[in-house]
């Protein structure tokens, strides 16, 4: 049975950042309130019933959040031990980690909003591409015609509701339709399609992964990497040293991925060709990996074991500059 609190970062990925391993307690920056806090890793990062859904009955369904807890969280630490090993990781966890990374991006709030607001965005397109159609005099005649033969109570209703429609309409009636200023349409694409079209996502996403180059960056001692509440990103880094954040890109060859897996080791999936190259990198590539961590667009947290990273690196407001990671 699903909790109520929905964790979109699961606590098992947050384990790997902790200060307190008793208490299982982290640091987090919460942008919002600008406070730094000791706080349980199961107060953060969730949401109530946020992968409930509706199942083909209308009823509840927390299918979705019992597949997540039960076939994909508990292999975490399994993976996460592998990887530190520092040794190669075979086809098999490559492709688990990419299906972990993948959902990572694609399960947070920020991204399920940006596909509703997508899914909106789409669906007025289409509507005004339709009612262009309908500047032609002829085709609009037709319509209403249709309209009036078809569904002949609702047309007299529409007359007896609306002194001023004629029962035709005019072009200007369509240009004002389309018009951007008076398009106030609402329009509710549903939970359901969203979370589900998300999650249809994942295995064309993490096989987009696969085909490129793994880093497995190791921070030396004294050096660690920090995360966030949207801890698996997609970056494009300009050559001016800009980097451009965004929900998309997978496919673009010069995008990378990044995913800080734990305090002590991040990936960063790069290039067009497959290969995985290991080993411990310098303090200025953990200061790169942070900097564009915290520099991500709609955050609320920043999370690190220490306090003195997330209280530094929450002070950044712009992308970091581009270097080479060594």
């Amino acid at each position: 049975m699903a909790t109520k609190q929905a964790h979109f970062v699961p606590q098992t990925y947050l384990r790997g950042f902790l200060f307190d391993e008793k208490k299982e307690r982290t640091y987090a920056y919460n942008s919002r309130s600008k406070m730094i806090t000791p706080t349980r890793i199961d107060k953060i990062c969730s949401q109530s019933y946020l992968y409930r859904v509706k199942d083909k009955d209308g009823n509840d369904s927390d299918e979705i959040e019992e597949m997540l807890a039960k076939d994909i969280e508990p292999k975490y630490q399994g993976w996460l031990n592998t990887v530190r090993l520092g040794e190669w990781i075979d086809n098999t966890t490559i492709a688990d980690i990419s299906i972990f990374i993948a959902l990572q991006h694609l399960r947070v709030p920020r991204t399920m909003d940006f596909f509703e607001e997508t899914g909106i965005k789409f669906l007025k397109d289409v509507l005004k591409d339709e009612l262009s159609k309908l500047l032609d005099d002829n085709a609009r005649k037709a319509m209403m015609d249709e309209f009036k033969k078809d569904d002949p109570a609702r047309f007299e209703k529409l007359l007896k509701e609306n002194p001023n429609f004629t029962g035709e309409l005019s072009k200007q009636d369509i240009q004002d339709m389309i018009d951007e200023n008076n398009m106030k349409l609402t329009i509710d694409i549903g939970k359901n399609n969203v979370i589900r079209g998300i999650f249809e996502q994942v295995l064309p996403i993490a096989e987009k992964f696969i085909r490129r180059g793994w880093h497995i960056m190791f921070a030396p001692d004294g050096y660690e990497f920090i995360t966030s509440d949207m801890p698996a990103f997609v970056a494009k880094r300009m050559p001016n040293g800009v980097v451009h954040f965004s929900f998309g890109g997978f496919g673009r060859l010069d995008s990378e991925i990044v995913f800080p897996m734990a305090k002590d080791v991040c990936i960063v999936i790069s290039g067009p060709e497959y290969f995985q190259k290991t080993g411990e990198v310098t303090p200025a590539a953990v200061d790169i990996i942070n900097r564009m961590v915290s520099s991500r667009p709609n955050l609320q947290y920043l999370i690190s074991a220490q306090k003195s990273l997330v209280e530094s690196y929450s002070r950044y407001l712009s992308p970091p500059q581009t270097q080479e990671y060594s």
